[in-house]
């Protein structure tokens, strides 16, 4: 019993180091232009060094600023990891309404033309979709519930990127 408990605290801290190094490269220290979640540029080196630099660039060019939702389910895994089973309930209900709420509603009214009009456009809705695959993979309950819903909103997504659909934009 007490291996298990040190090895959730040990697998606790590892994802909330990874979680916290890649808050930090998505972020922009120059002070003439300090901002969250831009697309880091690979020829500079930030605080993370030129790894944080490249982590940033990747999860910034494949989810948008859908990354945010990744980051948060590193967050929350490793808090469910350090809390143990006080979490257990809350970790997935919190987790879908967050991921599924902000990253819909960011997809279809943030992108100024209201077009997804291409692979990458509708990359904030993607960011969720990711971010929750990850969360489901790491949970193991929600794993076998979530992966094929979340595989058919991908899919849907998909379809819906190439044949450029429009949403109404505010």
């Amino acid at each position: 019993m007490n291996g298990e408990k040190g090895r959730r605290i040990f697998e606790g801290i590892v994802f909330l180091i990874l979680s916290i190094f890649l808050l930090i490269s998505l972020v922009n220290f120059n002070p003439q232009r300090l901002s969250f979640l831009y697309a880091p540029a690979l020829e500079t080196s930030g605080p993370t060094g030129k790894a944080g630099d490249v982590a940033g660039f990747i999860l910034y060019f494949f989810v948008g600023w859908g990354s945010y939702s990744v980051i948060f389910s590193l967050l929350l895994f490793s808090l469910w990891k350090l809390r143990g089973r006080k979490m257990e309930r809350i970790f997935p209900l919190s987790m879908f309404a967050f991921v599924f709420s902000s990253s819909l509603l960011f997809s279809f009214f943030r992108i100024p033309t209201g077009k997804w009009g291409g692979i990458f456009a509708g990359r904030d809705f993607s960011g969720g979709m990711v971010g929750y695959l990850i969360f489901s993979l790491l949970h193991p309950w929600l794993g076998k519930v979530g992966t094929p819903f979340v595989g058919f909103l991908l899919f849907l997504w998909g379809i819906l990127s190439l044949t450029g659909y429009r949403f109404p934009t505010l």
